[in-house]
């Protein structure tokens, strides 16, 4: 097999993975607007902040969508999603604020690995998606820590 074959095989598989991780990334993005909103009822206190979480996920779904589209990519159905979302939700409900926001805080840097990822693999023309799909999963981050830095000095 020669070389340009090989290439040709990686090129291949990294679209493949790379629209693989992009449904996925959506589907994540719909179940965690239904998370955070669900978090909302569990954690009445942190509503504001929460709904700030609710939107962020909701313009980044839809920042998404045309992508979905263009690839006309097979994703779960709303429903299913916001289930799957509502249920992690439901999981988490029984942590403290302090536990759940640090949680968060371990674990979303992980996102922020994928979307690196996705924007490795994707085309030049969907970079300016990927690349606020990335600045988004930061400024969570970022809106976790300072929650959890109020959260200590205030106790709210």
């Amino acid at each position: 097999m020669s070389s340009e074959s090989n290439r040709s095989d990686d090129t291949r598989i990294d679209h493949a993975r790379y629209l693989l991780m992009l449904a996925r990334s959506y589907e994540e993005e719909v179940a965690g607007e239904a998370y955070f909103r669900t978090l909302c009822d569990c954690f009445p206190r942190q509503r504001d902040f929460l709904m700030r979480c609710v939107k962020l996920e909701h313009d980044t779904a839809e920042l998404l969508s045309p992508l979905i589209r263009k690839y006309q990519l097979a994703v779960r159905p709303h429903p299913v999603l916001i289930l799957e979302g509502t249920d992690n939700a439901a999981l988490d409900a029984g942590q403290t604020w302090p536990d759940l926001l640090q949680e968060s805080i371990d674990y979303y840097p992980h996102y922020v690995e994928e979307f690196r990822t996705l924007e490795r693999l994707g085309p030049v023309e969907d970079q300016a998606i990927l690349e606020k799909l990335t600045r988004h999963e930061r400024l969570l981050i970022e809106w976790l820590c300072q929650a959890r830095s109020a959260h200590a000095q205030t106790g709210a």
